[in-house]
């Protein structure tokens, strides 16, 4: 057995048990023939490369076949220091061949025994033979099996003292030594739960570790996710609303967990994707697909999403874009992601005292940790690939990616269903996340990707309707929108005036909290704002203080009157950089009603139509021809058309103290001052 056939294999643990396994059915088809190999050991056994590494046992020169008109003796023939000390004397020696026979099985797994003593680098009982390569072969087993070899030196042990009576139970001994009986593909985390280290309580669940996933969890780029709160400042509506991104990334993994174990139940998904570096990654997808998120990321991807190639909101990335370059340390594109991520790992060098913190990839990189088998370089690259929104060429790369990010993906279901238990608000708690299990299947039809079979079309529909009714209700709710026009004021308008840049913003606040951030944007805007006489909204969330700005004008979908219609489809198109003109416009003409206020005191609400994309997950059984969702179901097409037209509402907020100030001794002043909002909306919209 070769040291290096084994650190070449992808799966080098499997290969030495598929090696022994191949010598052990040799014997048995030996035995089943009424013959004895009598000569087994490593020089007489030949590993040729087909579509995996196969053992050949070869030289039968030693070989008896027993007939009926075998002679009565024979000479056995055999190596004296691979035999028993009882047999050894009868080697070369004439003796009956019934005996033989009958010891048959015995003989040739003693052989095979004191073969894998020696692989182990383990003396024989009677023999003090010792091979020069073992300590070489050794080191690599521990390296490829690691507690198994534990389990390989007693089944050699047990083959010595002729405790197996077939070649048969030693195969069965040996499918328990590695981790293929608990894991499969020997997965640690796809195990039936011997391998964790430990678990991970979570609200209503526990989560299981290994050693390698804990390493990841406790990694600082990893662990300042708890500081990047889930909903933003949704606790100021909903109290509950506390959660951070750390605990919906663990609860993301686990639930990839379940999904691949359904799914290698699959034939077609084990076709295209068991893979054993394939599946780690889809893991480490699950538990790190938020990894790109920062302080108010929502905040920025309202700018983001607008897709603007020129001007001051140009190139801001989706957190997808800055988990790719948190991941990939030799990308040439937002090198200030990394530069923010290596200040973060000096400063936790310093405060730590510990000089052997490395990034997130070289951790990942690493094939062996601590003595044990970790990830690799190949799990890396497949988990670039998998979070990566590029086209591949790989349809297993294609499937493992709609895990992650599809219509039916772990990330939905897992936010839904938190995101509705700790704000209180019911809707996301109806996503029947077992009957998704249960039909969950995959097809490499038009486009590869998982799908679901007919009989969990309620449960895809449960998804759909939860996500909308969250939508309606928690993340585009009207008091959330206007806080989050709150927050984003002092960043717009650094950005457009060329104050602030955003690759500044992160750096800074690379592993701070919200609040934290919005307090650093308060200290540059005070040190760099140009009009003196702006506030910042924001600071009427912090301190205790609940200052909301309200409602003054709203164009939704629903709208039937002509000029509302026009109106919103004129917002919709609208430029980042000309949200604070009209707001400004806006503003001036509240300052003809109350002289005292601000520019600042109305704020401009326009959503994003790429950031509501449901999909349209395929539904159909095993060799039948896929169709979408949307074909079966209407009450999927109903969710799917309020996605597309009437999800967005665009809205103009006003300071509270203003609309106060406007509404005292009677509502005519704010009446007044709604009714030309409107009519200048109306002038700049094209008929």
């Amino acid at each position: 057995m070769d040291p290096s056939l084994l650190a070449s294999c992808e799966r080098p643990a499997d290969v030495v048990l598929d090696l022994l396994d191949d010598i052990l059915c040799a014997l048995l088809y030996i035995h089943q023939q009424h013959a004895i190999h009598s000569d087994v050991k490593e020089a007489n056994i030949l590993v040729r490369q087909s579509h995996r590494p196969e053992a050949v046992l070869v030289d039968l020169g030693a070989a008896h076949v027993f007939t009926p008109d075998h002679p009565e003796f024979t000479t056995y023939i055999a190596t004296r220091d691979r035999v028993s000390e009882e047999w050894q004397a009868k080697v070369k020696k004439k003796i009956p061949s019934l005996m033989l026979k009958e010891n048959r099985a015995y003989l040739d797994l003693y052989m095979f025994g004191a073969m894998l003593k020696l692989l182990l680098n383990e003396r024989l009982p009677d023999s003090p033979l010792k091979c020069e390569w073992q300590p070489q072969v050794r080191a690599v087993l521990n390296h490829v099996i690691y507690d198994g070899v534990t389990g390989l030196s007693r089944i050699a042990d047990k083959c010595l003292e002729g405790a197996f009576s077939s070649a048969d139970d030693v195969r069965a001994a040996l499918a328990t030594s590695g981790d293929r009986l608990v894991s499969p593909l020997g997965i640690p985390e796809l195990s039936l739960g011997t391998q964790t280290n430990t678990s991970l309580a979570i609200p209503g669940d526990s989560v299981p570790l290994t050693k390698r996933m804990r390493l990841v969890l406790n990694h600082h780029t990893v662990q300042r996710l708890r500081n990047t709160s889930q909903l933003d400042f949704v606790s100021m509506i909903y109290l509950g609303a506390t959660h951070n991104r750390l605990l919906h990334s663990v609860e993301t993994y686990n639930l990839t967990r379940r999904y691949l174990g359904v799914l290698l139940g699959d034939p077609t998904f084990r076709l295209y994707c068991a893979e054993r570096p394939k599946l780690e990654a889809t893991l480490l997808a699950g538990f790190l697909h938020d990894l790109g998120h920062y302080p108010l990321g929502h905040v920025f991807e309202d700018f983001a999403f607008r897709g603007e190639t020129d001007g001051p909101f140009a190139h801001i990335p989706r957190d997808e874009e800055v988990t790719s370059a948190l991941l990939d340390e030799e990308t040439q594109d937002e090198k200030w992601v990394q530069e923010a991520a290596n200040r973060h790992r000096e400063e936790c060098k310093r405060i730590l005292r510990d000089n052997q913190i490395t990034s997130l990839p070289s951790l990942i990189r690493q094939e062996t940790l601590r003595g044990e088998r970790f990830f690799g370089g190949r799990v890396l690259s497949f988990l670039r690939r998998i979070l990566s929104d590029e086209q591949d060429s790989d349809e297993g790369i294609l499937i493992l990616r709609s895990i992650v990010s599809g219509p039916l993906d772990v990330d939905k279901l897992c936010y839904l269903r938190t995101d509705s238990r700790f704000t209180g608000a019911a809707y996301g708690s109806a996503v029947d996340v077992d009957s998704i299990l249960a039909s969950l299947t995959c097809t490499a039809q038009d486009k590869p990707t998982i799908a679901i079979t007919e009989k969990g079309i309620c449960a895809a529909e449960s998804v759909a309707t939860g996500r909308r009714w969250m939508y309606q209700r928690v993340y585009w709710h009207r008091t959330n929108r206007a806080i989050m026009a709150m927050l984003r004021f002092v960043p717009q308008y650094l950005l457009e005036h060329d104050r602030l840049s955003f690759p500044e913003y992160f750096g800074a606040t690379y592993s701070m909290s919200d609040i934290e951030a919005v307090r650093w944007l308060n200290e540059i805007f005070e040190k760099r704002r140009l009009d003196r006489d702006l506030e910042n909204p924001a600071l009427m969330l912090l301190q205790g203080r609940r200052g909301i700005y309200k409602s003054l004008l709203e164009f939704n979908a629903t709208d039937t009157g002509a000029t509302e219609v026009r109106i919103r489809e004129y917002l919709m198109d609208r430029r980042c950089a000309e949200w604070s003109i009209l707001a400004a416009a806006i503003a001036e003409i509240a300052q003809k009603y109350a002289p005292e206020a601000k520019l600042s005191d109305v704020l401009i609400d326009i959503p994003s139509k790429r950031r509501h994309e449901i999909g349209d997950p395929f539904v159909g059984n095993a060799g039948s021809q896929m169709r979408r969702l949307s074909e079966l179901s209407p009450e999927f097409r109903a969710t799917k058309i309020f996605f597309q037209e009437g999800a967005l509402s665009c809205r103009v907020f006003v300071h509270p103290s203003l609309r106060e100030s406007l509404m005292q001794s009677n509502a005519k002043p704010w009446w007044a001052f709604w009714k030309e909002a409107s009519s200048y909306l109306a002038q700049q919209a094209p008929r």
